[in-house]
């Protein structure tokens, strides 16, 4: 915190603001604003609670498959993971020992953290997007709404920042603001 209060002191001067760059994880979020921190990016946070919820539903749907329930398998996990690959994405993050392998030869742990970091660069692809869709219907033949435990732990993962960063009812603040300042 002293280093970034320091920072925000000599950006203040010239009427900007610091944004933290990597701030997914921290353990105190809240002490950014108290510092004058104006932005943090956290959105690979998102996309690992995104990812984390995906696969849980793969798994759900790979168990219904398995006790034999009619439906036709979305393979969500397996097109994820070939869009991620094919995508080149994960070898921004590969370790100096890993430099030159593929993506098969990495440990499973590694493996996942990457599915997990880099699956933000393919969410739109065409065939993602699809098996996805199909995922969700899946579940949903079988009363399930998986969507909506995906973005309720997205939303989970957001609450957190919105505390910290007391941005509570911050949409009604500034649409309040706004209509203040145009009528």
């Amino acid at each position: 915190p002293a280093t970034a209060k320091m920072l925000v002191d000599i950006v203040q001067e010239y009427g900007s603001r610091i944004k933290g760059h990597y701030t997914d994880y921290v353990s105190n979020p809240q002490d950014y604003p108290k510092v004058g921190v104006g932005g943090a990016n956290v959105g690979p946070e998102f996309s690992h609670a995104e990812f984390d919820s995906l696969e849980r539903l793969a798994k759900i749907e790979e168990g219904l498959v398995e006790r034999g329930k009619t439906i036709t398998p979305s393979d969500f996990m397996r097109i994820l993971t070939e869009s991620v690959i094919n995508s080149n994405r994960w070898k921004k993050w590969l370790l100096d020992s890993e430099t030159g392998r593929d993506f098969s030869g990495l440990s499973d742990d590694r493996q996942k953290w990457l599915l997990q970091t880099c699956s933000r660069y393919v969410w739109a692809q065409k065939a993602v997007v699809e098996a996805r869709s199909k995922l969700y219907k899946n579940l949903k033949n079988q009363d399930m709404d998986g969507e909506e435990m995906v973005l309720r732990r997205i939303d989970k993962v957001m609450e957190k920042y919105i505390t910290s960063f007391n941005l509570v009812d911050s949409t009604t603040k500034i649409e309040q603001m706004l209509k203040e300042r145009f009528t």
